[in-house]
């Protein structure tokens, strides 16, 4: 699991008392490929077949636990209408920037007619 580039400036920004940041979304995303911290490396499938990014609240969230936050709710992605390949990373978002990726582990393979589910406890964010 990693931060962006652009949520390692947040945090330190916030540390040093230069900026307040409550997210005002967390919106949930998939890469088949793994994403780097600049966001190249980002490979969503496509809206065409389906996809779509899943907004969360923060409910869907437990509160951090040994230095982890997991889901504590299912996170559900719409019916795949084309296959979306094997899906190896999951993505958080601010809004429409990438803040935070992660590893599946196992990966997820959609084909048509399927729809992602995270089961709880599925998504794990921690910081190292």
């Amino acid at each position: 699991m990693s931060f962006s580039n652009y949520l390692e400036i947040i945090v330190l920004d916030c540390i040093f008392g230069k900026i307040l940041y409550p997210p005002h979304e967390l919106v949930l995303g998939l890469s088949r490929a793994n994403p780097q911290d600049d966001e190249s490396g980002l490979d969503e499938p496509s809206v065409a077949d389906g996809y779509a990014r899943v907004q969360t609240v923060p409910n869907d969230w437990y509160n951090t636990y040994q230095g982890m936050v997991y889901n504590q709710n299912s996170l559900d992605f719409p019916t795949a209408t084309g296959d979306w390949g094997q899906i190896k990373y999951f993505v958080l978002f601010d809004a429409s920037q990438m803040i935070i990726y992660g590893e599946l582990d196992p990966f997820v393979s959609v084909s048509v007619g399927q729809k992602p589910r995270f089961n709880i406890t599925r998504i794990q964010v921690t910081l190292d």
